[in-house]
């Protein structure tokens, strides 16, 4: 067997590789995971999914008899949002063995400072609607500042990513997200955010235009994220209030 780098393309490079290099590895891999999604059916219909649940309809109602839109759909789709969302947090966790009371005590402090002080079920919340409206979603726990102003405001938060900001890489037969080799998280945030976390590298930190996209799958995402960003307080122009 050969043992060159056109055998190994699918890993990434060396730690002190190229930054060029990186970025190709990166982009190659962002491609892959944007052709897998854009083949499947969830992907296609989240466009008419948030349309629907926006309050736009599909279909050109009959101005011969009303221009009234019920959209019923809407109620459905958030009376199921709201069913598998309502979660319910246990009591305690509790064992008869007095071996085990001091790990007890330290993980119900644990989920329930998780559980409250994160905000767990808003999140979770909306993971269901992007699972609703594309077939599938991902939330993540992360550890961050929650006040980029000030140093002591870090605590676990959670980020939630539709179908079309996680992109699988080499993703195993069974279609399990843990088996996949890598995954891209797809995240938008605003310049001065980028500049805090970042700080060595702000003079070569731009923000991404529209033209710089390739693919369709690209497209799409940043037309839904200024979709919700300036459509808020507009149910016609995409206010999401499943």
């Amino acid at each position: 067997m050969i043992d060159d780098q056109d055998t190994r393309h699918w890993q990434p490079p060396a730690r002190d590789a190229k930054g060029s290099e990186k970025m190709a590895w990166v982009n190659d891999i962002v491609s892959s995971g944007e052709q897998f999604n854009s083949s499947l059916l969830s992907s296609r219909d989240i466009g008419a999914a948030i349309n629907l649940i926006s309050g736009k309809a599909s279909d050109r109602l009959n101005q011969s008899r009303s221009n009234i839109n019920m959209n019923r759909e809407k109620r459905a789709l958030r009376e199921v949002v709201a069913n598998i969302s309502d979660i319910r947090s246990v009591d305690a966790y509790v064992s008869d063995n007095p071996a085990y009371q001091d790990f007890l005590t330290m993980l119900n402090k644990v989920w329930k400072a998780v559980y409250f002080e994160s905000k767990f079920p808003t999140a979770f919340k909306k993971a269901t609607q992007w699972l609703v409206a594309g077939g599938f979603s991902f939330i993540s726990p992360v550890y961050r500042n929650m006040r980029l102003q000030a140093k002591s405001a870090r605590r676990i938060d959670f980020d939630v990513y539709s179908c079309n900001d996680a992109l699988p890489f080499q993703i195993p037969d069974d279609n399990k997200v843990q088996g996949a080799y890598a995954w891209t998280r797809i995240k938008f945030m605003p310049e001065y955010e980028a500049h805090a976390k970042f700080p060595k590298f702000q003079s070569k930190l731009r923000p991404v235009a529209r033209r710089r996209y390739s693919g369709n799958a690209a497209k799409d995402r940043i037309t839904l994220a200024e979709k919700f960003r300036a459509g808020m307080g507009d149910p016609q122009n995409g206010n999401w209030s499943a």
